[in-house]
């Protein structure tokens, strides 16, 4: 087992870093699409909307800019569905559209995986239906997939904002300050709690409830150290998977030694011993991804964001441990 010996010289106390946020006033409710607009520093209110506005327009042209005759208005069609009509080439043409539809759109805004996964399998469907005679033009005047990926976009609050302007109205760093992460957390969550606007309009209603629960995995991810460094990678181009395999040598060793310290365990007191040591090194990580994160080092950090995600997974194979009972330490 290799020991961690903390720097205080290089490591940053996460309280360090409270003073610097600005915590809003929450003298009035706020409606789910003020929250939306609240922006990062590098893009205006209004550059915010205008952008939308341009977004918005395109998705009504391509799905929904004109009427069903005999609908009394309430049928509409756009370009990508007229250019469907033609068979084959219409669709490849539609998806064509589409596809860079939602590019401009990722080009615009910084869209979550999650959020880039649901668009492209709206594309994916309305492709496919399409291509079968008749059934496939119906479905598409009615899915509006273009029109879809926008309420999604529309839905993620901030559009261009991460996890830490949202609820830290700062840029992302590792070290956060927990206590403010919470109070902004429950400020946030009772202007666009779905409660609230249940009197109202069911798009607006719709709309909470998308940034409610986007708000509540924002939370989730930031106050977790893991969640929380997984995060960053992403944001910098290297996400960590949960089920990713230890390939470190190193690490893989530590593994190893770990889990035949655990199964030659005879009582709850050695138990005891390897969970307090285990503990220690989760701490020793966590410290060190902090330092990692602030050195800009992030290999460095995704090899002990990675080793941090086996510690808790060797915790838990400690805290399930009977006598006699085989021991299982994913890796």
């Amino acid at each position: 087992m290799r020991s961690h010996q903390p720097n205080s010289h290089n490591h940053r106390q996460a309280s360090a870093h409270g003073s610097t946020s600005h915590t809003p006033q929450a003298s009035k409710p706020q409606t789910p699409s003020s929250v939306h607009k609240r922006d990062p520093q590098h893009m205006s209110e209004k550059e915010v909307d205008k952008r939308l506005e341009r977004l918005r327009i395109t998705a009504t042209w391509l799905d929904a800019c004109m009427t069903v005759p005999c609908t009394c208005n309430r049928v509409k069609f756009g370009v990508e569905s007229l250019v469907g009509l033609v068979p084959v080439i219409g669709d490849f043409a539609g998806i064509i559209m589409a596809l860079v539809f939602i590019s401009a759109i990722f080009g615009t805004f910084h869209t979550p995986a999650s959020i880039k996964v649901q668009m492209f399998l709206n594309v994916a469907l309305d492709f496919v239906v399409g291509l079968v005679p008749l059934l496939g033009d119906i479905f598409d005047i009615m899915f509006k997939a273009n029109m879809r990926n926008m309420d999604l976009i529309e839905s993620h609050p901030v559009g261009s904002a991460t996890y830490f302007d949202v609820l830290l109205g700062k840029s992302a760093t590792f070290d956060v300050d927990i206590a403010q992460l919470r109070r902004r957390f429950l400020r946030l969550q009772q202007a666009v709690h779905p409660d609230s606007f249940s009197q109202r309009e069911d798009t607006e209603r719709q709309l909470a409830e998308a940034q409610s629960a986007w708000i509540n995995h924002a939370y989730a991810t930031l106050k977790d150290p893991l969640q929380r460094a997984h995060y960053l990678l992403e944001l910098s181009g290297r996400a960590v998977r949960e089920e990713d395999q230890v390939t470190n040598p190193e690490l893989l060793m530590e593994v190893m030694e770990m889990r035949e310290q655990i199964e030659a365990a005879t009582n709850s007191e050695q138990i005891a011993t390897l969970q307090k040591h285990n503990e220690a090194e989760i701490a020793a990580a966590i410290r060190e991804l902090s330092q990692a994160f602030a050195a800009g080092n992030l290999d460095a950090a995704q090899r002990e964001a990675n080793r941090l995600q086996y510690l808790r997974r060797a915790g838990q194979a400690i805290h399930a441990w009977e006598p006699g009972k085989r021991v299982v330490v994913p890796h």
